[in-house]
């Protein structure tokens, strides 16, 4: 619910670009979600297989997000500055995937580690790119 709030809320702030592409991915992850729920309501055996699809379609939804700044990182490589780069979000991201991949390794679930495990890494090289192209 509170997904739903902010994506809703955001849309007044942003440009009518965005506000495009911002329903066009909200629309898209819901598809995906009602997706998986009527396959687990009328075609998967047990629950065992519905935790398991949920598994694989919440890891690629990480993925995604993980993923997103990768067309940021081109660009920090293009314009050799890292003004395109919100450092306290990619901290925070960074941080959230440090704990979930230590935590992974603790539980050992190979599921849970690789995304985040990825995440993370993306985060520190965009870290890194923030000190070695300061933004302009």
């Amino acid at each position: 619910m509170l997904g739903i709030w902010y994506s809703l809320t955001v849309l007044r702030l942003a440009t009518p670009s965005d506000v495009k592409r911002i329903e066009s991915t909200f629309m898209a992850m819901a598809a995906i979600h009602v997706a998986a729920s009527a396959m687990s309501a009328f075609f998967l055996p047990d629950r065992a297989a519905m935790i398991a699809l949920y598994g694989i379609v919440n890891n690629l939804i990480l993925l995604l997000y993980y993923g997103a700044p990768l067309s940021t990182i081109g660009k920090v490589f293009k314009t050799r500055s890292s003004a395109s780069i919100y450092f306290p979000t990619v901290l925070v991201n960074g941080l959230n995937g440090v704990f979930w991949t230590v935590y992974a390794i603790a539980i050992q679930d190979k599921y849970l580690f690789l995304p985040n495990a990825i995440g993370s890494t993306l985060a520190a090289i965009q870290v890194f790119l923030c000190l070695v192209f300061r933004k302009k």
